[in-house]
């Protein structure tokens, strides 16, 4: 007998199955019996109970309760075995959690929960669920409740800022009953077909999931609050790529064309616009009435960014409406052959990216009229000229151009004053305006053109220049003044007829990293060594080299050396005085026969890879780290059958496990870093015979 008892807490009594109580609790207020074993519980004698919670008492399978629970406030039976629940007569509840009741197929709510603010109901099995008059309530969320067909709400849920719906089978939903939401997720409800919605429903969303319901394959809202970078304020963006669909399964007999999409739309802060409503009706039927289609892309207000991808047959006509457009972003598609003239209006326009759009043929004659174009973007096979009209954008900073058809580059290349970065891949490109020598600000000019057979005398000129990459089968030499290029801390050649190096080019004071392929390079000019700041000095597959340069050890700061498929038979001994050298590659030099004879002075060598050398017989050196690994290159190309995965190997006073594998006839043999030494790997590759 306890009348006066007002709190009971039982919680994690893991192995408690009963529980009696001899006469009513009246005065019974809090019930914590979570984590418990009930199978039954008759709660007939509490009446004025206002907190329940029976949390992860799985085995729970009956609740017995009075009819007349008006104080009952807090409720929580989540992951309880419970089938059906009568909270009719609960008229005050606050919170109610049933999360996880995966058994529970019925629910009776009361008619009207004056102060119910929150109901969680994820992941049960009700068909349908009438929460009755609930004008307070801020979070409902029914996550993968996927037998849910019908959602009824009495009335307008002024005060619902959270709804989550994910998984379920619901048909219809109207977002005009809850005019505050804030966030909404219906990923999932493919069973979705009717959305009714206005301005008003939507003007508070922060976040929104449409992904895999209505035509969406995916859709996602989001506001990101943040201060925005735009001189004109808030903005927003769009992502939105369209995929072809055979049918609509709406309207199989329509005629229009009939597409599903990916759409990601983000605000810097709410704007205040249509432009979510106008979005999701997009998704309302695969039918695409494509005058209209494009009528809504180009009535979205505050627009800042368009990404248009896939199977969009079209861009859309009115773009010049978007006057907030900074970033416009066209890619994979086939069907779009051109831009719309009218997008030369485009006042604020920053970026225009034009990417793998096979039937994509020309852009705009006026296209320099664009005054705010800092960077212009085209990967399109079939472009073959540009406008003139392009040097007239001045403030164009980058201009990458990968297209294989393309003949020629404008002759006024040079008014391009602000130019800094230019890239150009092309098949049908011979030579480059000599004017380009003028472009005071470029920075990087990256050439993969296969018959460019010269680059203009003067290139010296670009007295900014930082990076240099040129890819081409015509070239035989590169002009004398590349020397005067101060900046220069990246040079890239792969020419495979490249003759010579010229022989000032130790005066590039600032180069940094070295790269050169060609198959009819004999030597390197001995002013490379001079090069104070070379890092890295990579030659692939120069396969006439002979020899480096004697002074070699003079390049103080390189840290890579990598030569592959070359002829040469040592390497200068000075290379023992590379101090900061880290990794040392010598893969495929066949008649390399031996290594200097002070080779432990790399101190700070990590990797050392001297794959298919296979008449080198030794590395002269005291280190014990290095004569192991010297001992077991010798080893392994002394193998005429395959190393066996994980074999275990003696290096030094150390076990070390090794990996092989075979490809084509050939064994890769590599070692992990050894402990207590500074080489991290090395790799042998052999030939089985």
């Amino acid at each position: 007998m306890t009348p006066n008892l007002e709190y009971l807490d039982l919680e994690i009594c893991s192995d408690l199955e009963e529980l009696h109580m001899g006469d009513e609790c009246q005065k019974l207020t809090f019930l914590n019996i979570r984590h418990s074993k009930f199978r039954n519980l008759d709660l007939s004698l509490t009446p004025n109970l206002e907190t329940l919670d029976l949390n992860h008492c799985s085995n729970l399978v009956e609740l017995h309760m009075l009819a007349g629970y008006i104080k009952l406030k807090t409720v929580d039976l989540s992951w309880s075995g419970l089938m059906t629940l009568d909270l009719g007569s609960a008229l005050n509840l606050w919170l109610l959690d049933l999360t996880r009741c995966s058994s529970l197929v019925e629910l009776h709510m009361p008619d009207r929960s004056p102060n119910l603010r929150s109901i969680k109901l994820g992941y049960s099995k009700l068909r349908t669920l009438d929460i009755g008059l609930t004008p307070n309530l801020e979070y409902l969320d029914l996550e993968m409740c996927s037998d849910l067909e019908e959602l009824h709400m009495g009335d307008e849920c002024q005060k619902l800022t959270f709804l989550n719906i994910r998984c379920s089978k619901i048909s219809k939903l109207d977002l005009r009953l809850t005019p505050n939401l804030e966030k909404l997720d219906l990923k999932n409800c493919s069973n979705l077909v009717e959305l009714h919605m206005d301005n008003e429903s939507l003007k508070k969303l922060v976040y929104l999931d449409l992904s895999g319901c209505l035509r969406f394959i995916s859709f996602k809202f989001d506001i990101q609050s943040k201060a925005s970078c735009s001189e004109v304020g808030p903005l927003a963006e769009l992502h939105l790529t369209a995929e072809s669909l055979d049918a609509c399964p709406l309207h199989p007999d329509s005629n229009f064309p009939k597409f599903q999409f990916k759409c990601f739309y983000k605000e810097d802060r709410p704007l205040l616009t249509r432009n979510l409503e106008k979005l999701i009706s997009f998704g309302l039927c695969a039918c695409t009435d494509l005058d209209m289609f494009s009528r809504s892309i180009c009535g979205l207000e505050r627009l800042r960014e368009l990404k248009l991808q896939g199977s969009i047959p079209e861009v859309p006509k009115d773009l010049d409406q978007l006057q907030c457009l900074e970033t416009l972003h066209i890619s994979c598609t086939n069907n779009i052959r051109h831009l719309p003239d009218n997008i030369c209006m485009l006042k604020h326009l920053k970026s225009l990216e034009v990417e793998s759009c096979s039937s994509f043929e020309k852009l705009p004659e006026d296209l320099g009229r664009l005054e705010c174009l800092k960077k212009l973007t085209l990967s399109c096979e079939k472009i073959k000229d540009l406008p003139d009209s392009i040097c007239m954008l001045k403030h164009l900073e980058t201009l990458e151009l990968s297209c294989q058809f393309l003949e020629k580059l404008p002759e006024d290349l040079d008014r391009l004053e602000c130019l800094e970065k230019l890239t150009l891949s092309s098949e049908k490109i011979e030579d480059i305006p000599e004017c380009i020598y003028m472009l005071k600000h470029l920075q990087s000019l990256e050439l993969s053109c296969q018959f460019l057979e010269k680059l203009p005398e003067d290139l010296g000129q670009l007295e900014c220049l930082r990076k240099l990459s040129l890819s081409s089968e015509k070239i035989k030499d590169i002009p004398d003044s590349i020397y005067m290029l101060k900046h220069l801390e990246s040079l890239e050649l792969s020419c495979q007829f490249l003759e010579k190096l010229p022989e000032d080019l130790g005066r590039l004071e600032g180069l940094k990293k070295l790269t050169l392929s060609s198959e009819k390079i004999k030597d390197l000019p001995d002013s490379i060594c001079m090069l104070k700041h070379l890092e890295s000095l990579q030659l692939y597959d120069c396969r006439l080299l002979e020899k480096l340069p004697e002074d070699l050890g003079r390049l103080e700061c390189l840290r890579n050396l990598c030569l592959t498929s070359a002829k040469i038979k040592y390497l200068p001994n000075s290379i023992c005085m590379l101090k900061h050298l880290e990794s040392l590659e010598l893969d495929d030099c066949s008649l390399l026969e031996k290594l200097p004879e002070d080779l432990d002075r790399l101190e700070h060598l990590e990797i050392l890879n001297f794959s298919f050398c296979k008449l080198l017989q030794d590395i002269p050196c005291s280190r014990d780290d290095l004569v192991s690994l010297c001992r077991l290159g010798r080893k392994a190309y002394s193998q005429t059958t395959i190393i066996a995965e994980n074999t275990l190997l003696w290096v030094g006073e150390n076990v070390l496990e090794t990996h092989s594998e075979q490809t084509n006839g050939e064994v890769v043999l590599s070692v992990d870093k050894l402990q207590g030494s500074a080489i991290r790997m090395l790799i042998v590759h052999l030939r089985v015979s």
